[in-house]
This record gives structure tokens, sequence and C-alpha cells, in this order.
């Protein structure tokens, strides 16, 4: 009996050790519920019973659990950042997400500096019935306000940005932040009372900050009100994705990664954010490598850029390997995509539009760079697509078209492989398709459409600074080109001046299979715009120029006539990257 018993208790003891060992190499799933209107942090954060504070449950997650944010609407917005703690692994990813792609919740850095009277959080005083006054409160980066009804209706989306003022002297509808005693200032418009007031203070600089973490998902959520950089991944932090989120309204930028590896930014709308959309950014170690994004909205970047792939402060770049793809840009500050470091990285698919600067610029000495089937129109007042300073460079089956001043400008660019591009330029614009300026060198151009309408005195190639077109060994092969017939003289080099292909052709041989022509029109590269995969559906009315050039009253100006020197000015140094 003594043995038997033995003999049991053996087998439950390696059971329980299998037990183990199997409870360490996999953690079972958990989804788990938070509810800022209806839960409670004593809960058990089951759908029945979950918890409330997002950063309590944010805490408690560890690898494979999925924590899942009740949508309370636009007027119950969750107030708190997600700071992961613990790391996923892989196959066992932590996911911080939305019930649903149409029901995501809404995160917001700001805090209600409703006057109680409001059902607020803070007593507003006033000396005059005018302006209205906090003291003792933290600084803040914008104040944004709707009436106690649009709130309860609206929420958010109902919230209008209110000036700052330079100085304690506001006018009705502005506000002040005086660092000196930490007083807010805000002066009521006529007919605004204090207590129909609903106030949101922009306070907290991170929604999302994910550092040194790993296997991290966060989904279907909406993030507004960042007093600096909306959405953070730094110190190496690996396997992270970002999906089917909305950043708005950041101060800074609205998504930074630094360091680490796998980075995934996919199908996320980005708008009104005051420094850069998208930056992967440069380090001294652990260099940002093998990242995607992918599929992304993004606009109204006001001082920089819709996509940056940049060195950091310390001049450190980022890793290889990352892709750019099918995403929308437009009416960011400078560019829509800068790339000006890293290697071996493939644009495909994106269009830019209305950009300042320019559509795509790639410089700093990037090398490896593959840009394939963009659409590039109305960008910038300094081209479409700008090589500067960069080598191993190919642009293929892209479009475009119509950039306010130069479609497409190469300064120091080197190895370069330019084909089946479609270039275009309506006939209200002025300056030159395409410039081959400073120590360019080794340039293939081959099977491209090039075709100005312009009634001014256009070029569609000019050389600077010297460059010959033998010396440079830049080639020509089955590229057509079409300009009015008024400027014939389309082609222009230090050595030569303004002169025509033919004149060209016979002089540097080094485009005898090319065609020129005179009148083509914009119909004419319809099919090859569409071949080229460019969605010309995604691009707004009012920057497709060309569709209404046709009913200007632009006066023809003539080759030989005098034409204004800011016309055929020469290329000005390129924009800050």
């Amino acid at each position: 009996m003594r043995n038997v018993q033995q003999s049991t208790a053996k087998k439950a003891a390696l059971l329980l050790c299998s037990c183990a060992i199997l409870g360490a190499s996999q953690a079972y799933a958990t989804d788990y519920y938070v509810d800022n209107v209806n839960g409670n942090d004593t809960n058990l954060g089951t759908a029945t019973s979950p918890w409330q504070s997002l950063s309590y449950s944010v805490e408690r997650l560890v690898a494979n659990d999925t924590l899942i944010l009740t949508d309370n609407g636009p007027s119950a917005p969750y107030r708190e950042a997600i700071v992961p703690k613990t790391s996923g692994v892989n196959g066992q990813i932590i996911t911080i997400s939305g019930a649903a792609p149409d029901a995501r919740p809404f995160v917001v850095g700001s805090v209600n500096w409703s006057d109680r009277s409001a059902g607020g959080e803070v007593d507003w005083d006033t000396t005059d019935g005018k302006v209205f006054t906090l003291t003792d409160v933290p600084a803040l980066s914008a104040l944004w306000i709707s009436s106690t009804e649009e709130w309860a209706s609206n929420g958010v989306s109902s919230l209008l940005l209110r000036d700052n003022a330079d100085s304690d002297n506001i006018t009705a509808g502005m506000w002040h932040y005086s660092d000196d005693d930490q007083t807010l200032s805000y002066k009521l418009i006529d007919g605004e009372t204090i207590d129909n007031l609903h106030i949101e203070a922009v306070v907290s600089p991170n929604l999302v900050s994910i550092s040194a973490r790993h296997y991290i998902n966060v989904a279907n959520i909406q993030f507004l009100f960042s007093a600096g950089t909306a959405v953070s991944v730094v110190k190496a932090s690996t396997s992270i994705s970002l999906n089917n989120i909305d950043v708005k309204h950041a101060s800074k930028n609205a998504i930074t990664a630094q360091g680490g590896e796998n980075i995934t930014i996919e199908d996320c709308n980005i708008d009104d954010v005051g420094n850069n959309g998208i930056v992967i950014k440069g380090s001294a170690d652990n260099k940002l490598a093998n990242s995607i994004i992918r599929g992304c909205n993004i606009s109204r970047v006001h001082t920089n850029d819709c996509i940056t792939l940049h060195k950091n402060t310390s001049l450190d770049g980022i890793g290889s390997g990352h892709l750019v793809e099918n995403n929308v840009l437009s009416q960011c500050g400078e560019q829509g995509i800068d790339v000006t470091s890293g290697s071996d990285i493939t644009l495909l698919g994106n269009t830019t539009y209305g950009n300042g600067d320019s559509g795509i610029v790639l410089g700093h000495g990037v090398t490896s760079i593959a840009v394939e089937n963009h659409l590039s129109v109305d960008d910038g007042q300094y081209a479409g697509i700008l090589v500067n300073a960069a080598q191993d460079i190919s642009i293929a089956n892209s479009c475009i078209l119509d950039s306010v001043k130069h479609q497409v400008v190469f300064r120091d660019a080197e190895d370069v492989s330019f084909n089946n591009n479609v270039v275009y330029q309506s006939q209200d614009r002025y300056g030159s398709l395409i410039d081959i300026a400073l120590d360019s060198s080794s340039i293939d151009f081959a099977s491209n459409q090039i075709l100005s309408e312009s009634v001014y005195d256009t070029l569609l190639l000019r050389y600077l600074q010297d460059n010959n077109p033998i010396a440079t060994s830049v080639y020509f092969y089955s590229n057509s080109w079409s300009t009015p017939v008024q400027n014939a003289r389309s082609v222009a080099t230090s050595e030569r001046g303004r002169h025509a292909f033919q004149d060209h052709n016979q002089h540097y041989g080094r485009n005898s299979s090319d065609n020129s022509t005179a009148n083509n029109v914009y119909a004419s590269l319809e099919q090859a715009i569409n071949i080229n995969k460019c969605n010309l559906d995604l691009i707004p009315e009012q920057y497709k120029r060309w569709e209404y050039s046709n009913s200007l009253s632009v006066e023809t100006v003539s080759v030989d006539s005098e034409v204004p020197t800011s016309k055929i000015d020469l290329i000005p140094p390129p924009p800050g990257c």
C-alpha cells in the first residue's frame, strides 16, 4: 500500500511539473475590458464587470492579453495615457483596442476646465464679467471650447480651437497663460457666459508611450489633443503595430518611432498636427530597421512633413529596410515624404498633393531608394520630386503632375534611373520640368512622357551649374517630349543656352532615340497615367488645374518675348529637409 501511495505521489508531482513547464511556455489568451463610465477598478475586468481606469487596466496586461476599451461616445472620452508596463512575446501579443473598427473610443490629452456650474472641474473667477481667470493651473498648449449643449450632443467633435494671445491684453474669444503666476485668462465672446461653455485645456504631452516594450498592438482608437507627440515608440521597442488609429490636433508630432525593429503603422488617419505626421527618427544605437507605413491618410501638418525618415538632432541615422506604401499625403507644410536618412527604402504607390515644398525629397546622402507608382499633383513651390545629394535611386512608373514650379529636380544626384514616368505641366504654370543641377551624374532617362502646356517660356529640360550632358553621363532612351510650338527652344545648358531638341541631339548625342513634338495635350497622357496605377480619383478637383486651364484668360508669352525674371529664374537652394 505504501508503494502505491509513493507511486501516486510521484505521478502527481510529475503532472504538476509538466503543467508548470507548459504554463511557462504558453500563456492563455485573456480578454479584459475597461469602461470609463460604468466600470470600477475593484471589478474583475470582464465584459460584465469591467475596470474603469485606463492606466490601471493597462498595467495588468501580460503576454497574450487583450484590453478592450468600451466606446462611451464623444462626450465621455478617456483622459489617461496608454503606457504599457510589460511586453508580449512572439506569437503572444498584447493588444489594446477599441471593440471594433467602427467602435473606436476617444482618448484625449485635455482636461475639463469648464466652470463647475457647467459640470466642470474648476471655478473661474472674474472682476468684470468679461475676462475670466484660473490660477495655479499647469501650462497648456491649446484651449478648445464649445457650448455645454453642443458638448452634450457631439462631444469632442463640437470643440473649436481658440486663439492664444501673445500678451494679457486679450480680445474676445482669446486666451492667455502667464508662466509667472500660472494663471489662465479667457475673454468671453458676446453671448457667451462662463456657465454655458464646455472648456477643454490641452495639457498632456503623450497619449501613447511605448518604451523598450515588444509585441504590442494598439488599434481602433481615436487620439485627440496632445500637447506634444501623441504616440511615441522609443528605446529599441520591437514588433509594435499601430492599426486603424486616428491622431488629430497634436501640438508636435502625431507618431514618432525611434530605435528598434519591425514597427508597423497601418490604416491610420492623421490631421491637424503641428510639426510632423509620422517620424522615423535616427538613434545612436539600435537604429530602427524594417518599419512599414501603409495605407495612412495624413493631412494638414503645419510646419514640416507628412512622413519623415530623418536623422535625430545629434545627426544619428536610421537603419535600413523601410516600406512606405499606399499612403495619401496632403497639405503638409514642407514635404509629403521626406527621406533624408537610411537605405534600402521603398516608396510604393503613394499619393501626394498640395504640399508646401515637394511631394518627395530624397536627400542627405541616402542610398538605395526605390520610388514606384507614385502620384504627385500640385506639390509645392519647389518640385514634385527632388533628389538632393542621394545615390542609387530608382524612380519608375510614377506620375509627377503640375507642381507649382519645377516637376523633377536632381541636385548632386548619382546613379539614378528615371523610367516610364509621366511628367506634366499645365497652361498657367511656369518653370522647368526637369532640372539637373550641381554635381549630378550617371542619370538614365528611359521611356518617359514629358509634356508642357504652359503658355509661358518654359523649359522641358535644364542643366545648371555648368553641367554638361556628356561629362555628367546623362543619357536618354525612347522618351517623348512635347511643348507648345512657341516654346520650341525648350532645352538649356550653360554651354549652349536655350536650344531645340534637334540641336541638342546633334551636339550632345545623348537622346537620339527620343522624339519631340509640339502642342500635345494632357489627354494624350491619360493612358500612361492609368498604366502607372496613379489614381486621380484620390485628388480633390481643385488640385487638378489642367481640367480648367483651357478657360483661363492667360496671355501667351512667346519664346522671343520678354518674360518676367521670376518665370525663368535659376533654381533656388532647396528647402530645409
